[in-house]
């Protein structure tokens, strides 16, 4: 862009490389008619790098003077390793009454760096720890049509010495045949935390830490659920209410620090939250069409002390509306699908500006001026994806499946996050957006 004598170029370069990897044994005998036994060893990584290079240059190319130039780099490396093992029992006392029981431990590895400016070390943790568990759970049908379950789970976890304990109950009662209720009570505690990173300029990029019991507590939640169906041998409607009781999330911003370093105990802030809401689905199980449809009305409100005030605010994931619909047809060898998913729009912060403040050894420190927090919202989110498998065999133990997708058949700009870029005047505001049309092919070969 060119302005009189005065030229201004600008670059944004982004790269983002993530997945999941896992591997899995699994042994199983039924010792008798009443007893079975399960042993399972599984191994998962999951892993996320992001590279982020900007560059803005403000330039008078008669003179060949450079009047402003800013170079930025952002490097993100989060990796999440677990290693477990768990031994389960099961014994039916009697057609009435079955007593499952079991143990396991994970072991848990946990690697994030973050580095600005290829020099600046924001926050970097080498983690690793174990937990075990032991639980019993009793499946009971005291009387005709009431089923119930009861149970209880113990864990320790290494890196706090922390001793916890999970209830669990449940029951279902069928009013009728086909017409049911049901409603559920647990408690559940989380040692691997998804951490919120609150980045205002450069959008969101949640990652991967293990509780320590300092700037990250063990997080828990106790779930409350009720609801009713009614089913026959094609149709099933079903809707579910729930509340759940949020406790210490945790949430990572650098924009609140006090200094021109980065300490990572004034990084990290611990709030709680609700999250609450109503699902209704309604599913089509027999013939050669088959799908669903679902709604979702939903509410996710968290109350960090250190965070906006104090006052109560939507969640990064809080989203009012969501609606998805599943289509399957099946014809010979061949099955077509296709699925619609709308969601109304998740919030974010939204900066107004920016200042810097003179700190008294001279250094300048930047903040971004921003309203409420999470107090604008993004466009709603919404897309089609279609799907044809053909299946065949190509000996009597190998069958295979040839297929071919679309995602966001209708190429629909959904935007992810905003950037903002203040090295411009007027602010440069862009849109991040998830995926557009993606076509896809796939063979799978099973014998």
């Amino acid at each position: 862009e060119v302005n009189d004598d005065i030229s201004v170029a600008g670059n944004v370069a982004e790269e983002t490389d993530w997945g999941n990897k896992g591997l899995s044994l699994k042994w199983a005998k039924q010792w008798s008619p009443r007893v079975y036994t399960r042993f399972l060893v599984a191994g998962t990584e999951y892993f996320s790098e992001y590279n982020r290079n900007s560059a803005l240059d403000i330039t008078v190319p008669e003179q060949n003077e450079t009047l402003f130039s800013f170079r930025g780099t952002t490097y993100e490396d989060n990796r999440v390793e677990d290693l477990k093992a768990t031994m389960d029992v099961e014994w039916l006392v009697s057609p009435e009454h079955k007593i499952s029981t079991g143990i396991s431990y994970t072991r848990s590895k946990v690697d994030y760096r973050n580095i600005r400016d290829q020099e600046t070390t924001v926050l970097q943790r080498e983690q690793e720890s174990g937990y075990a568990s032991i639980y019993i759970s009793d499946q009971w049908t005291p009387i005709h049509k009431l089923d119930i379950e009861a149970g209880i789970r113990a864990s320790k976890y290494e890196l706090t010495n922390a001793y916890l304990f999970s209830p669990r109950f449940s029951f279902n009662y069928n009013i009728t045949e086909g017409i049911q209720i049901k409603g559920g009570y647990g408690r559940h505690y989380q040692f691997v935390n998804r951490i919120i990173n609150d980045n205002i300029t450069e959008g969101s990029r949640d990652f991967w830490l293990l509780a320590n019991g300092k700037d990250v507590k063990i997080s828990n939640a106790t779930h409350y659920i009720g609801g009713a169906s009614y089913e026959n041998r094609g149709w099933l409607f079903n809707v579910e209410a729930y509340y759940k009781d949020l406790e210490n999330i945790s949430e990572f911003s650098l924009r609140f620090r006090r200094g021109a370093e980065f300490v990572a105990n004034e990084l990290f802030f611990t709030g709680d939250g609700i999250a609450k809401g109503v699902e209704f689905l309604l599913q089509k199980k027999q013939g050669d069409y088959t799908g669903w449809a679902s709604y979702t009305l939903g509410s996710v409100r968290n109350t960090f002390p250190g965070l906006n005030d104090g006052e109560e605010f939507p969640a990064l994931h809080d989203q009012r509306h969501e609606y998805k619909m599943v289509h399957n047809y099946k014809v010979d060898d061949w099955n077509f699908s296709a699925t619609f998913i709308f969601g109304s729009g998740k919030p974010f912060s939204e900066p107004a500006g920016q200042y810097s403040v003179e700190l008294l050894n001279g250094d300048s420190l930047g903040f971004v001026d921003i309203g409420t927090k999470n107090g604008s919202r993004l466009p709603a989110y919404h897309r089609l994806d279609v799907s044809a498998h053909y299946k065949f065999t190509l000996s009597e133990r190998i069958k295979a499946d040839l297929g071919a997708s679309i995602f966001n058949l209708y190429n629909r700009s959904n935007v992810w996050y905003y950037e903002y870029d203040f090295n411009q005047s007027p602010v440069l505001v862009t849109a991040i957006e998830h995926l557009g049309l993606t076509p896809n092919l796939s063979f799978t070969i099973q014998f």
